[in-house]
């Protein structure tokens, strides 16, 4: 716990005034030597974080939905601004200061009051502990897995308009990581208490809360609090990434982030630019998202030796677009600072297309130098065909007459659409896709429909979780094949083997 008022009083020999007040935002007198960042603390027993300064008036975020009265009395705590981490947080749904979700803001963790906080504003790590990526990041969805591909350690922006499944398909990716045994942190930024419950439910229901860490701010809470939410998850990260332990972090969504810190600029009367941001709204994207990536950590085992280890965070900020609008000002700013973008396409939504990802207008600006050769050519080949399919397609609308040749592609790729329509109830292992698509290429699925095609699909992903010798079996094919081509021709040799795998 914190100490109280008098404590910081007698150990800093410094006092204020609350002079000014804007709600969220309070202007204090005195403290002659307070430093950005640092925590103050209301003699009412509340706190505060320091935002800036002036040669009169020092500009303070209030963490908790309270009014400071004029003339309120502050002490300086001498501390920075921290969160509390550790194994402690992982099953548990936790605020923006990693304490119990809903408590009131009357302490804060530091490291005088707590040895398992870290501190939330620290210089991102430099290019020499940092490492290439080069390790798949396997999300589980067949779209991202096989079209986009993604590498440990990568920020990849998910972009879509409100209500087109973003947060299913994070969720999606949470319980396929979580179920690896990956550390994964959840941050809900303003979201509703509805939403915010949903998640840590739908968490426990899959019985994966035990490798995974929610952070929520709702959309009621203090503007300090949605503030410091993604850097608290950030911090949260940072710490099992020091342990050698790979996470991810999921930040859902930067877009209300964004818009919380515009209210709190505003209400400073700072100078507003485009769309009314104020001008160092890179800055605080930015450095938040350049401390993910791939790192090279120094730690000692339990025999007191020192190791080299490896570990990655990944990170998956959300922007949320209006009526498919892409150049929108925080869109446009996160997609500068990360490595590519999934983007989620409302009229494939409408059209029933789980999740709606449109793999045209994806971008992946690092995931590809992790894939196998395999992968490389695999996803070169589908991503060529596809686009020759929606080709065929849009030549279709001017009643062109088809040919046979025609007709077989656009039968194929409409069977192909249909295995990638695989919605949120399912998970699909990389080698598992990747068998698939190379039946479609070695015509075993010729003579099925798009539903009968689904089907049996879906029959093979369970048979291959649940049987270890049919999953052996794949996986031995899979990595013995140098290319794409190669186990095609191995698919089309051996159609009996297939059958057995194949029901």
């Amino acid at each position: 716990m914190m100490k109280d008022f008098n404590y910081y009083l007698d150990k800093t020999g410094e006092i204020g005034y609350v002079e000014k007040n804007l709600k969220s935002l309070v202007y204090l007198k005195g403290l002659p030597e307070i430093k950005p960042n640092e925590v103050v603390l209301f003699e009412n027993g509340y706190v505060g974080l320091v935002l800036g300064f002036d040669e009169k008036l020092i500009e303070t975020l209030v963490l908790g939905s309270v009014d400071v009265g004029l003339g309120t009395k502050v002490a300086r705590t001498g501390q920075e601004i921290s969160a509390r981490v550790g194994d402690e947080l992982l099953g548990r749904l936790v605020n923006s200061l990693g304490l119990t979700y809903g408590e009131e803001i009357k302490q804060v963790p530091t490291s005088e009051n707590n040895s398992n906080s870290k501190v939330l504003e620290i210089r991102p790590a430099g290019i020499d502990k940092r490492k290439d990526i080069d390790t798949p990041f396997i999300t589980g969805v067949s779209t991202v897995d096989l079209l986009i591909s993604l590498g440990k350690g990568q920020r990849e922006l998910v972009i879509g308009d409100r209500k087109t499944g973003k947060t299913d398909f994070l969720r999606q990716v949470v319980f396929s990581q979580a179920s690896q045994g990956v550390v994964c942190i959840y941050c809900a930024i303003a979201k509703s208490r509805f939403d915010i419950n949903k998640t840590y439910d739908y968490f426990k229901e899959k019985k994966i809360d035990k490798n995974v860490i929610t952070v929520a701010s709702s959309s009621s809470d203090p503007s300090g609090l949605i503030y410091l939410a993604p850097y608290t998850a950030m911090t949260v990260a940072e710490h099992f990434r020091d342990q050698g332990r790979d996470t991810l972090l999921v930040l859902d969504d930067l877009t209300a982030h964004a818009k919380c810190y515009r209210e709190i600029s505003l209400l400073a009367g700072r100078f507003p630019g485009r769309s009314s941001y104020p001008g160092d709204i890179f800055y605080i994207h930015s450095k938040l998202l350049e401390r993910a990536g791939n790192f090279r950590v120094i730690k000692k085992n339990e025999k007191g030796e020192v190791e080299n280890k490896e570990a990655a965070i990944t990170c998956l900020p959300v922007a949320e677009m209006t009526m498919g609008d892409l150049s929108g000002y925080i869109q446009t700013n996160l997609m500068s600072m990360t490595d590519g973008h999934i983007f989620f396409d409302i009229d494939l939504f409408n059209k029933g297309m789980r999740p709606p990802i449109n793999s045209y207008l994806s971008v992946t600006r690092v995931g590809r130098q992790a894939q196998s050769t395999l992968l490389k050519s695999l996803s070169s080949e589908l991503t060529s065909f596809l686009v020759k399919n929606r080709e065929l397609k849009d030549f279709m609308q001017f009643g062109a007459e088809l040919t046979e040749e025609t007709k077989r592609t656009l039968d194929m790729g409409e069977k192909i659409e249909g295995f990638l329509n695989q919605g949120y109830d399912l998970m699909v292992p990389l080698n598992a896709n990747i068998l698939v698509i190379g039946l479609f290429w070695a015509k075993y699925f010729k003579s099925m429909g798009v539903d009968e095609v689904k089907q049996v699909t879906r029959q093979f992903i369970d048979f291959y979780l649940k049987n270890e010798n049919v999953r052996g079996r794949v996986d031995n094919m899979v990595s013995s094949s140098a290319d794409f081509e190669q186990l095609v021709n191995k698919l089309m040799e051996d159609q009996s083997w297939v059958s057995t795998v194949i029901k």
